[in-house]
């Protein structure tokens, strides 16, 4: 009877690892099957399925997995509601660089512009200025003669 029930325990222990193995082997086929995702539905089910194995292990089937999930899942939102803005910050960084070495002419020119207005405005002043102390001085003048008279 002994043998009877090794011989059990043995047959049932090779069964679980034969399903142990089809296991395994049916989660790497599932890890890399591509996942496409077509509704909302699915978008749903794959985002709770992300959540879920998020932190899997690099190098598991389930990383592969979250893997495929997260390009389908991209995917899916990319087409569902593009974006006209810089996917990456990084590209909001090069592109705002970019402006600026674009804008830095423009606003050097101007100014230049606001300075040479400045400098009329100031020599401007100045000559108001020496023609009032011209005309005080004349006028100072003419006040002198007339108390001489």
């Amino acid at each position: 009877m002994t043998d009877t029930l090794d011989s059990q325990v043995d047959t049932l222990r090779a069964g679980h690892a034969a399903a142990s193995s089809v296991a395994a082997d049916l989660a790497a086929a599932l890890a890399t099957a591509p996942v496409t995702i077509r509704t909302e539905a699915e978008h749903r089910a794959a985002m709770e399925e992300i959540d879920g194995i998020f932190d899997a292990v690099p190098g598991t089937p389930e990383c592969e997995r979250l893997d495929a999930l997260v390009d389908a899942v991209v995917a899916y939102e990319e087409a569902q509601w593009p974006m006209d803005q810089p996917a990456t910050i990084r590209d909001a960084q090069h592109r705002a660089k970019a402006r600026k070495r674009e804008l830095l002419p423009q606003l050097a020119a101007q100014l230049d512009t606001a300075l040479v207005a400045l400098q009329a405005a100031a020599a401007t002043v100045a000559a108001l200025a020496d023609a009032d102390t011209v005309n005080g001085l004349a006028h100072h003048l003419v006040e002198v003669e007339d108390d001489d008279a």
